[in-house]
């Protein structure tokens, strides 16, 4: 999944839905190398966590 923040975000997605600081998005499961997009505007922030195969997690922030 996927929390974004900014002050003017917009996307167009229907697997993003409004959170208290902004918008989070549900990817589903990604078979590796497999790709997700979301196309955003007003972007600031994110936040991106993630479950690999073998059950360990992984966060990756950034910033715009």
């Amino acid at each position: 999944m996927a929390h974004l923040v900014g002050p003017a975000l917009r996307v167009n997605d229907g697997r993003c839905a409004p959170e208290p600081a902004g918008l989070l998005c549900v990817l589903g499961t990604v078979p590796a190398p497999e790709k997700r997009v979301i196309y955003i505007t007003g972007y600031a922030s994110s936040t991106m966590e993630a479950s690999r195969e073998n059950g360990s997690k992984m966060k990756i922030s950034g910033a715009r």
